[in-house]
């Protein structure tokens, strides 16, 4: 059984990973930012710890990495904002990845965005920002 730390447990993507892992005989560890949020993960069987992304640094981040087998990065603004795309998905995955590797966390999956398959249809401006921060951070050599 590994033990799985979903950042962004709360979203679609981490919802469904975490009921897959816990469907599979794993521990599913959930990071929420909302006492409600903390309450709806326990009912799911996902242990909740707090971690707000933004604000965290990476010595909490790799903390709450402690005893964790795989790390798995769900989180996302997803075009919400310059600002707030930056902080989750520019700077929150950087954060993210410097912590597990000071964890000693050997496994690291970001699930990016949208396929380039979309980009004939015409996006808001700061969905294009969201999914130039996501192509950047995924970039090999980059972090």
């Amino acid at each position: 059984m590994a033990s799985v730390l979903i950042i962004g447990a709360t979203g679609k993507v981490g919802s469904r990973l975490a009921r897959k892992l816990l469907g599979n005989g794993h521990e599913a560890v959930g990071t929420y930012r909302r006492a409600d949020q903390a309450v709806a993960l326990r009912i799911e069987g996902v242990l909740p710890v707090e971690c707000d992304i933004v604000s965290a640094g990476v010595a909490e981040m790799a903390a709450l990495m402690s005893g964790i087998d795989a790390v798995v990065f769900t989180a996302g603004a997803a075009g919400a904002g310059r600002e707030l795309t930056d902080a989750i998905d520019g700077e929150g995955v950087l954060k993210a990845s410097a912590a597990a590797q000071v964890a000693g966390v050997k496994r690291f999956l970001l699930i990016s965005a949208f396929p380039d398959a979309w980009r004939s249809k015409r996006m808001s401006e700061s969905f294009e920002h969201y999914m130039f921060v996501k192509r950047h951070r995924c970039a090999p050599g980059q972090h």
